[in-house]
Parts: C-alpha cells; structure tokens; sequence
C-alpha cells in the first residue's frame, strides 16, 4: 500500500465528514485521486467540483467518470468566480506549498469564503518531501515554493494532524526511524492535515445576504457528461 493510500485511509477515517448530499470542491485534483477516495470510500451521493491549472491532467480527468465539473483555474487569483458558502467540503492535499506563502495565505481566505463546513488543507511538514530547484521535474508547478509547519495553520483557527510515513513500506513510521531520519536530515515522510470547520454563528443572516451583491465572473469549464 503506498503512503497516498496510508494517508488517505486516516483522513477518511478522522477528518472527512459524512459526503452525502454534499457539494465537493476538490483543489488541484492532479491524477483525480481525492475525487475517487471521496466517492468510492464515502460513497455518498454527492456534486464534485474540480479545478485545476494544468492542462494535461485536465485533459486525463475528462475521459473519467470522477468528477461532475471541472474548471481549469490558477487558485490564487480564481477563486472569485466562486459565491460565498458555496461548498459543504473543500479539500486541497498538497497543493499550498507549490505557492509562495504569500499568496498562499490569501488563497486559504479564499478557500475559508467559499467555505460552508469544513475546509481540509493536507501538504508536507516543513522541509519533508521539498524539491524546490531540482531538475528534470515534469511541470513548472510541480516545484515546492513555500514550507509549513502545524502553527502555520493553528494561527489560522485549523485543528492539526501531523502524521509521518514510510514511503517505501506506505506505513506510519516508528519513533526510532522518526529520529534516524532526523538525524540523517531525511524526513521525507511529515504530513501534516489540517481542518477548518465554518462557525455558524458567523454566517450573515438571510436578510444580509439579499443585500450582498454574489461573487461570480464566468470562466470556461469542462463538464463531465
């Protein structure tokens, strides 16, 4: 079993809520695997909504049956095209460190907006798994551009997971190779989960609502029939 499958069966287990009836946002679905966790784990009848900036795995996921809509997007200025409270789940698993922190802050307020219930942001702990500069990467994006730890997220009202793997067994490694890789500064396997849930007592009253002009500009999207 591979650490994706190893992460994925405790996020599912701990983290994701009951999906049925839902609407899903899947951020960066690469290869379209939270989309399938999602729907083969939960196997809730639920709308999922991806997006994504590269054309290739764009053109992957449009011959699967995985996702409901897909719309091609560079997240740190697309986002608005999305209302308020659109979303009753927003996952983006390993993502935010292919942007710089920066921008990276803006995009979880964004993500935090469009937000009705529980928003789960999963990426490596600090320098684990960083291959900013190397060679030979197949996207420009595939780069790691900014680092992160639990209290990164914590200042931002997130609960945190950290959970370590072994790569090559795809399990969760002990203490005694948790310090040899520390030692060896090798700590390829920190993940950390994070998850932000709406407090509902800060939603807007319907009433408010009617006077707030939505946040909506079109883009062109690729729909799974």
């Amino acid at each position: 079993m591979s650490s994706g499958f190893v992460e994925a069966h405790y996020v599912i287990n701990d983290i994701i809520p009951d999906v049925n009836g839902s609407h899903i946002l899947d951020v960066g679905i690469g290869y379209g695997f939270w989309g399938w966790v999602v729907k083969a784990w939960k196997a809730g009848k639920c709308q999922l909504t991806g997006v994504e900036i590269n054309d290739h795995y764009i053109s992957l996921l449009d011959k699967l049956n995985i996702y409901d809509e897909i719309v091609p997007m560079d997240i740190r200025t697309g986002l608005t095209i999305f209302e308020d409270n659109s979303f009753d789940l927003i996952i983006m698993s390993h993502v935010i460190e292919h942007i710089e922190k920066d921008t990276a802050f803006k995009v979880i307020e964004q993500l935090k907006r469009v937000c009705r219930g529980r928003l789960i942001i999963l990426c490596p702990e600090g320098n684990a798994l960083v291959y900013k500069g190397r060679k030979g990467r197949k996207f420009e994006n595939d780069y790691h551009l900014s680092m992160w730890r639990a209290s990164d997220f914590e200042k931002l009202g997130f609960n945190v997971k950290q959970f370590r793997f072994s790569h090559r067994a795809g399990r969760v490694v002990s203490w005694f190779e948790r310090i040899w890789y520390f030692l060896r500064r090798k700590d390829r396997g920190g993940v950390l989960a994070a998850w932000w849930d709406l407090d509902i007592t800060s939603k807007p009253s319907p009433e408010a609502e009617d006077n707030v002009s939505p946040i909506i500009t079109e883009l062109p999207r690729t729909t799974i029939e």
